[in-house]
């Protein structure tokens, strides 16, 4: 499918905006208005300053409808007019402070204009500002099921994605080359307020604005509800609503030092029954480091090497729009209908000196120039509807969604090489066109069983299809390089997932118990016109999930939580025919790959204390059928990845998560992932590789100063020992980030500076030696220094049409 076109991006912007003057409708009585006024000032109790944009909104005391709502005004003062008599209620709403209602509100011609004078609004200090909050305590949660991580306003996020934002997350590393992993794996799912993205795993976190993020969920052992995608485990990640009636929202500019460059906005707007979202990005992330890399390939008794070093340079351009309304005709049903689309272009490109050597019969030493580009344009869709309906009992629910996403790109490699006068000897041209189509319709049930109790059922309908388009010209000036005529390929896999649930809980006064199970069944058609031959798959799948949580005194909580988790293959993880991305590396996928499993077993203690906590959690996987990229010599000098199910895999991990309030202005976060693992290789593979394991740490320990109420600092070093794989190797890795944030008007205005890798450090070194084959690898990354200006708008004026004349409280 070809790109987002301007048109369908106007489209879709008009699509929320029409609908938008109807939130008018929905806000308004029936009732001819009557000429009633009320007038007021909001301050706060302890500085007796004005407070400016605090969210003022009247409900009508006989059935509780919203009658009217405003903002107040730089000096603190409010008015609403236009109000028919009668009694009413009043509540008085901001960020920071403790809400206030206030009851008995009469307007009567007798009493018109009724002015309630000087309103005081207390500090709360469970809400002392956002940054304040995450900054104290750590912002971290343990719930039932999940783990509740409030990063919103975190300093490592501004201008960013959600991948910087994640950089103090529990059970969540950042490695050095960009990529989230969740318990050391980088296949997980990820969600966006409960709802699968368009695009898949890290692709999706490097596409979300940080800003427009609240908090994220951390689900290592997902429910019987959820998808079983992911053996890691789900991030779900909840973005930003509006607070109360009126507007709200925020706007973020962000410039690093090496062309990269960040926008977006989001705006939120409620109105009586109806609301709405609207929000867009256009980013551009760049990386650049130096790169070396040297292949042995031990053959008959003679070397063949190769030997590459040079600069790599790449970016990733994104520009999304999203948007949603939600209407509520009554309170217990609810339509929430919202849409997201954009377009992305990945560019990587590298500058090599090559030498090619080998010390056999027919003995060369070649050397080469390498140039190589790797392009690729895509774009993305999605769309959700959802209807809910409550009954009368409270948590009696019934839910239905529907769900259509959608992601082609084109992935697109070209590699040079020239001889040391400059002439092109060798060239390489490949392109694989993808589309990937997901649609979905969810049906969920939640019936109380008493005060304590409460049975879920549901089902899931899934379709999925994939498709791979390949197509490679590769050319050779002379005979003395490994280059190859490869022909394209063409593949498709289909996929309907039918799957059923249900879950019991039951709450006592000190624990909570949680059982369920998710039966899938599914069928999956893989189909290779290029070698003309289809393989079919139909079976069912299990997963049990089970969650006792217990409160101990003082605030300690202990979680035990099972679940059993499932990595689907995919296109090109089985597509047998070889892949090139340049004239030293091929890929080959598997045909006869079969999924691989993870029976996850977790026990979680916390603790809270005053503004401290504690967080411990110990966990064991058990992998069946793991999927590895094994690489092996293609020939010559070129390296193969192929995919394969290197057995069974045993891991052990320990993540321990600290906040520390050290003194007034300094709080200590301390971060450790303990792991080991062992994986028993099968097959072909065994007398190889045999039994393999190791273990090791990562440790990153946050400060955050906060200097005075509106300069903040923070600094983070970060450390992994080196580990091995279950082929090869990486090196220890060490860095340092640091940011800084100061806060201006009222601190609506901040600007934040940040810095990855401050002194240089970073190295990530990779490594294989076997018998007859091997490759090191080195990276060393030249981190951008970005600047991000961030504005919150928080404005809850209801329609500037109310507002054009001033206020006068005298």
């Amino acid at each position: 499918m070809g790109r987002l076109s301007k048109k369908q991006v106007f489209l879709l912007a008009l699509f929320i905006f029409a609908l938008t003057p109807f939130q008018y409708l929905f806000g308004q009585s029936d009732k001819e208005q009557e000429p009633g006024v009320l007038r007021g000032r909001i301050l706060d109790l302890k500085s007796k300053e004005p407070i400016e944009y605090a969210n003022i909104a009247l409900f009508r005391s006989v059935d509780s409808v919203l009658i009217n709502g405003t903002a107040s005004a730089r000096n603190g003062s409010f008015v609403l007019k236009n109000i028919p008599y009668g009694k009413y209620f009043m509540k008085i709403r901001f960020m920071g402070y403790s809400p206030r209602v206030m009851t008995n509100v009469e307007l009567a011609q007798k009493r018109n204009p009724f002015v309630l004078g000087d309103l005081f609004l207390e500090p709360d200090v469970k809400q002392l500002g956002e940054v304040d909050v995450v900054e104290r305590t750590g912002g971290v949660s343990t719930k039932l099921d999940k783990t509740v991580v409030n990063v919103a306003n975190r300093m490592e996020g501004a201008g960013g994605t959600v991948v910087d934002l994640l950089q103090r997350v529990p059970s969540v590393n950042v490695t050095p080359s960009g990529n989230l992993t969740l318990k050391g794996s980088e296949n997980f799912l990820v969600l966006i307020d409960g709802k699968p993205s368009p695009l898949k795993s890290n692709e999706a976190l490097k596409s979300i604005p940080s800003d427009n993020v609240q908090k994220v969920e951390v689900i290592t052992n997902p429910s019987a509800k959820y998808d079983s995608d992911g053996t890691a485990g789900i991030l779900n990640i909840i973005t930003k609503k509006g607070r109360g009636e009126g507007w709200n929202g925020n706007i973020t500019l962000a410039h690093t030092q090496i062309g990269g460059y960040a926008s977006d906005f989001i705006i939120n707007h409620k109105a009586g029954k109806l609301s709405f979202f609207v929000g867009a990005d256009h980013n551009k992330r760049n990386r650049e480091g130096d790169a070396t890399s040297v292949v042995k390939n031990y053959q008959n008794g003679y070397l063949l090497q190769s030997n590459q070093d040079g600069r790599r340079y790449s970016y990733r351009k994104n520009t999304g729009v999203r948007g949603g309304i939600e209407f509520a005709p009554s309170k217990k049903d609810d339509l929430l209908l919202s849409a997201t689309a954009g377009t992305y272009y990945v560019l990587n490109h590298a500058d090599f000196d090559m030498t090619y050597s080998s010390n056999g019969p027919d003995s060369y030493d070649i050397k080469r120039l390498s140039v190589g580009e790797n392009r690729r344009p895509g774009d993305y869709r999605g769309a959700s509807l959802s209807y809910s309906h409550a009954f009368n009992n409270k948590g009696h629910k019934l839910e239905i969604t529907g769900q259509w996403n959608n992601t082609s790109f084109d992935n697109r490699m070209h590699n040079e090489l020239k001889d040391e006068a400059g002439n092109l000897t060798n060239w390489m041209k490949t392109k694989d066109s993808r589309n990937d189509d997901d649609s979905r319709i969810n049906l969920d049930y939640s019936l109380p069983l008493g005060d304590k109790s409460k049975f879920e059922a549901g089902y899931q309908f899934r379709k999925e299809k994939e498709s791979s388009d390949y197509t490679a010209d590769l050319t050779q000036a002379g005979t003395e390089l490994s280059a190859f005529s490869v022909g394209g390929s063409k593949s498709s896999l289909s996929r309907e997932i039918h799957a059923f649930y249900s879950q019991y809980r039951k709450n006592w006064e000190k624990m909570e118990l949680q059982l369920g199970l998710r039966a899938e069944h599914t069928s999956r058609l893989l189909n290779s016109v290029t070698d003309n031959w289809q393989k079919k798959v139909d079976k069912w799948d299990l997963f049990p999930s089970f969650f006792l949580n217990y409160h101990l005194p003082h605030k300690q909580t202990m979680n035990l939580a099972f679940s059993r988790r499932i990595d689907r293959l995919t296109t090109i993880q089985m597509e047998a025919n070889p892949r090139w991305f340049d004239f030293d590396y091929v890929q080959s996928g598997n045909p006869f790959l079969d999924n691989e499993y993870n029976n996850s077993l977790s026990l979680t203690y916390s603790n809270s204390f005053k503004s401290n906590s504690i967080t411990l959690k110990g966990y064991y996987d058990h992998y069946t059928n793991h999927i590895f990229k094994v690489q092996s010599i293609y020939a010559g000098t070129v390296v193969n990845y192929k995919f394969e199910n290197v057995g069974d895999e045993d891991a052990l991990g320990l993540d321990a998560t600290f906040s520390f309030k050290m003194n007034s202005f300094w709080t200590m976060m301390p971060i450790f992932n303990f792991y080991k693992f062992r994986v028993k290789t099968e097959g072909e593979l065994a007398p190889i590789y045999g039994t393999r394991g190791d273990a090791g740490v990562n440790i990153r320990w946050s400060n955050s100063f906060r200097i005075s109420d509106n300069t903040f600092f923070q600094i983070m070093p970060t450390y992994g020992t080196g580990v091995k794989r279950p082929q090869g190797s990486n090196e220890h890795v060490f860095y340092t980030y640091i940011s800084f944030r100061q806060q201006f008007l009222k601190k609506r205005l901040s600007l934040t500076l940040m810095a990855y890798d401050i002194f240089r450090t970073t190295d990530i070194v990779t490594k294989i030696d076997e018998p007859k084959f091997y490759q090191t690898t080195s990276m060393k990354p030249n981190y951008p220094i970005r600047l991000t200006i961030s504005y919150r708008i928080n404005n809850y004026k209801r329609d500037k049409r109310k507002q054009a004349t001033k206020v006068n409280m005298d």
